[in-house]
């Protein structure tokens, strides 16, 4: 802006927040529609905001949002089902480069399904993948999938020796370190996951059911996404129980894996082909 320079927005729905003009941006909080704190929030972040331009001899914006709307293309990379923003977003803002399939990967090191302690490649009973990073219930849960012999991957950065002690000899496999999903996703029965957004996008273009405990509001709004279009379960943090019950659900009722392919297949189809060498190709002839 101070600059004077053309410019986009990149990245997925919660991060690109439309222009929303003279209004506030909108809460999500269904039970605090209209925060008494926003409107201070707000205006705080403007006066930072205006500040770093004013030094850099920029023109001072109105509004927080006027930064988005003063940009000429919006690349949108997630599934419009699953944009945090997408009713109020224009017809205008989405005709702009508009939504892009989300791009990237699960990446880490290879791992193999658990059997009784050994490596097994070709059974075909449940598999679940646990990616619960900052739950403080973790160890429970994993409990819980060992004794009832859920053949399990869990990346756990935080787990110490004497928790992988405790699952030696069990179903339930420990990894400190990312893990290669795209070697467990064909045969995964579940996911448990805390709803970050890149990780659901790629269980749910492989049709891998998602039981989501958030622990951030922007999680909790992707977990309602996921749970309304039939492709999941959301299950409040520190409520083992109900995420026992809802992941036996989503493992034994095949509507929810047959939902997800339905779902990703009309979504997924219309960009096949499309990576991240597309997206780039179209920034660069759109500044050209």
């Amino acid at each position: 802006r101070a600059a004077e320079l053309p410019t986009a927005t990149l990245g997925y729905g919660f991060t690109c927040p439309p222009d929303v003009g003279n209004a506030r941006l909108p809460s999500f909080r269904k039970e605090i529609p209209f925060p008494h704190w926003a409107a201070s929030v707000e205006t705080k972040v403007l006066e930072s905001m205006n500040a770093a331009l004013a030094a850099q001899g920029g023109a001072a914006l109105s509004r927080v949002t006027e930064i988005f709307g003063d940009a000429r293309w919006h690349y949108l990379q997630t599934f419009p089902e699953l944009d945090h923003y997408q009713r109020w977003r224009t017809k205008s803002e989405i005709s702009r480069s508009g939504y892009w399939p989300p791009v990237g990967a699960f990446v880490g090191q290879l791992v193999h399904w658990p059997r009784s302690g050994a490596l097994d490649t070709t059974s075909t009973e449940q598999r679940v993948f646990v990616y619960l990073p900052h739950d403080p219930y973790l160890s429970e849960l994993l409990r819980g999938l060992a004794k009832r012999a859920i053949h399990t991957v869990c990346v756990a950065p935080k787990a110490a020796a004497d928790m992988h002690a405790e699952f030696v000899g069990t179903t339930v496999a420990l990894s400190n370190a990312p893990v290669d999903l795209q070697e467990l996703l064909p045969t995964c029965s579940a996911a448990v996951v805390s709803g970050g957004h890149g990780t659901v996008c790629e269980l749910l273009t492989a049709a891998v059911p998602l039981l989501i405990v958030p622990d951030l509001l922007e999680h909790a709004i992707t977990a309602e996404h996921v749970e309304n279009l039939g492709m999941g379960r959301s299950v409040p943090r520190g409520d083992f129980k109900s995420m026992l019950t809802a992941l036996d659900q989503l493992i034994n009722d095949d509507a929810f894996r047959e939902t997800a392919r339905l779902h990703m297949e009309s979504l997924v189809n219309p960009w096949r082909g499309s990576n991240v060498a597309c997206l780039v190709d179209d920034i660069v002839v759109r500044f050209s």
